[in-house]
């Protein structure tokens, strides 16, 4: 799975190529753990190439969503395609998360934080 992390504007942007799912979400998790925030102001997830997300991909964006909380970081999920965004819907995690439509708006919308 390709997963790529760049830092812009303060924010480390990681974006993800593929599914979301029990055997890519570890992996993913890894990246992200591994990547630094020392500094930032937050983690910008880009969903914008994902074309499918399960339960174990929706926990991964739950504790990734804790994580940032407990060190006081914004945690945004961009560009999240229209299946993700049922999921997220119907658990509700729409009321819960930081959705952004693009990972410019996730960045610009820090001043509202």
């Amino acid at each position: 799975m390709p997963v790529t992390v760049e830092e812009r504007s303060g924010y480390a942007i990681v974006s993800v190529v593929g599914r979301l799912d029990v055997i890519t979400a570890p992996e993913i998790a890894g990246v992200i753990s591994s990547h630094s925030l020392a500094g930032l102001d937050g983690l910008v997830l880009d969903l914008a190439r994902v074309s499918f997300i399960d339960s174990s991909g929706i926990g991964m964006l739950v504790v990734q969503h804790r994580t940032m909380a407990d060190q006081e970081k914004r945690f945004v999920v961009a560009n999240p395609p229209e299946q993700a965004r049922l999921v997220l819907r119907i658990t509700n995690l729409e009321q819960v998360l930081e959705i952004e439509s693009s990972v410019d708006r996730a960045i610009s919308g820090s001043a509202a934080a």
